[in-house]
C-alpha cells in the first residue's frame, strides 16, 4: 500500500478538534448528533460542520445518517 494512501487515512486526525470528536464518538456507545458534539467540544456550529465534512469523504472511516422530519 502506498504511503499516500496512509496519509489520506490519517489526514482527518490532523486537527485537535477532530481528535476530540473521535474520542467523543468512540466513548459514546451510541449514535451522537451534531448538536451533542457541539455541546461537548468547544467549537462553533459552522466550524464543527467543516470538521465533520472531512472524515465523510469517500473511502474514509466514517459514515453519516440523517433522521429528518
Amino acid at each position: 500500500m502506498a504511503a499516500e494512501t496512509f496519509a489520506d487515512w490519517f489526514r482527518p486526525l490532523a486537527a485537535l478538534v477532530r481528535l476530540q470528536i473521535l474520542n467523543l464518538l468512540a466513548s459514546a456507545g451510541e449514535p451522537v448528533t451534531v448538536g451533542q458534539i457541539v455541546e461537548q467540544v468547544e467549537c462553533g456550529q459552522f466550524t464543527m460542520s467543516a470538521h465533520l465534512k472531512i472524515p465523510r469523504k469517500p473511502g474514509s472511516c466514517c459514515r453519516t445518517a440523517r433522521n429528518g422530519d
